[in-house]
């Protein structure tokens, strides 16, 4: 049974791997999106209690509405119903922000375009992932705070980082991935 699901998925790839050159020039013309160092990623999110992430939701709606026909909606909208949701919204935005990531990755070539050469392509289920584990914590938080009066959270709260760094830092490179941006290369002669 798995097996038939991986040759229909199969399929599905290859028709959906296709190159748009239109669509390449304007991920190429993309340049305000910088690489962001892992370190980066981990402090900003750390240090920030979690603000970070407001931030990141908007660059990463914005490059996405810059490339793709189809906006998401305005970042400005997307971080505002993010925070006042209460964290449901920013559930949807990091479940179709790596979704559309990769479909638009796979339209303009996905592995097999030069530019994308020394990346490392994103994991292939990131957005259904990022969809049910964070639809489960969030379950998994109510249950938490209705049975413990919110002092089991506390015990979860490492898992709870270390499992919203990744997110955000698996994000972050599927975005980087589909603009074809590299990690720089630090010139150690600079240094010395």
């Amino acid at each position: 049974m798995i097996w038939k699901e991986r040759l229909f998925f199969a399929k599905i790839n290859r028709i959906t791997q296709f190159k748009d050159s239109s669509m390449s020039k304007e991920i190429t013309a993309v340049n305000r999106f910088h690489y962001v160092r892992t370190i980066e990623l981990i402090l900003f999110n750390f240090l920030s209690c979690g603000l970070y992430s407001y931030y990141l939701i908007y660059k990463w709606v914005e490059v996405i509405n810059e490339v793709d026909e189809r906006e998401i909606c305005d970042p400005i909208l997307a971080v505002l119903i993010s925070f006042f949701t209460c964290g449901v919204g920013w559930i949807f935005f990091v479940y179709k922000i790596p979704e559309r990531a990769s479909y638009l990755a796979r339209k303009t070539g996905g592995s097999s375009n030069n530019k994308r050469k020394n990346l490392t392509p994103p994991m292939d289920d990131l957005a259904v992932i990022s969809l049910i584990a964070n639809l489960f914590l969030l379950v998994f938080s109510l249950v938490l705070l209705l049975t413990t009066w919110g002092f089991g959270h506390i015990l979860f709260y490492p898992p709870y980082i270390a499992y919203y760094i990744w997110l955000h830092f698996a994000i972050q490179r599927s975005v980087e991935y589909l603009l074809c941006v590299e990690e720089p290369i630090v010139n150690s002669s600079l240094y010395r």
